[in-house]
């Protein structure tokens, strides 16, 4: 009896880690990373995703990670904005910049497109600088420990496209949880706070806050 009480007890964890893994999403456009640069130039932004599974349609553009059920099943979590995740990057970098006294304004660019084109649907709005991301990596994955790898790749252009600065943010993440407190309060948490990090990482590389303040 008291083995099929414990069966029927991870049984129904199991089942509730399941709904609570239904329909997740992470604030990720509105993190406030705090960045050293200033300055009131006009700036481009957009990022590129080019992640492996936005490129071959197996995940949705607003993909941020997944987050498992009891079973270790995964469903996907999305962005709180409904931004694909590309564009909440972007959102995300303007936002920290403005409040920082530039006049930044998100552009849009479809993943499918090469770099060079990307370039151009930013240069076409002479700003006085441009920001491209590429989004090389980024994935969350939520279970009893949360786990983040990511890679964004950041290049300031002036007027002409002539990259003045490039900076990377690229780690891998392990963070551990455990089964009383639940992975989804965790991973609700960590998410957006590493993302911010990473955001912060691109922003303050001396090159980049020096190109952009110049």
């Amino acid at each position: 009896m008291k083995h099929v009480l414990e069966y029927a007890g991870v049984l129904l964890l199991a089942m509730i880690m399941s709904g609570c893994a239904i329909g997740n999403k992470y604030k990720i456009a509105d993190v406030e990373p705090q960045i050293t640069s200033a300055g009131n130039a006009s700036v481009a932004v957009a990022s590129l995703d080019k992640r492996s599974f936005i490129l071959d349609h197996t995940s949705p553009i607003t993909y941020v990670g997944m987050v498992r059920g009891g079973y270790g099943n995964p469903f996907n979590a999305t962005t709180l904005s409904n931004l694909p995740f590309a564009d909440a990057v972007s959102k995300a970098i303007c936002q920290a910049l403005n409040r920082k006294g530039f006049q930044a304004i998100p552009v849009t660019v479809q993943f499918e497109m090469a770099k060079e084109q990307a370039t151009k649907v930013l240069l076409d709005k002479n700003m006085d600088k441009s920001i491209l991301v590429v989004i090389k990596a980024w994935e969350s994955d939520s279970f009893y420990n949360l786990n983040i790898g990511y890679d964004f790749v950041l290049k300031v252009l002036d007027q002409n496209g002539t990259i003045l600065a490039t900076s990377e943010a690229k780690d891998k993440v392990e963070i551990f949880g455990n089964i009383m407190t639940g992975s989804l309060a965790l991973s609700k948490k960590e998410v957006p706070a590493i993302f911010q990090k990473a955001i912060a990482t691109l922003l303050n590389d001396p090159a980049v806050a020096s190109a952009l303040s110049g």
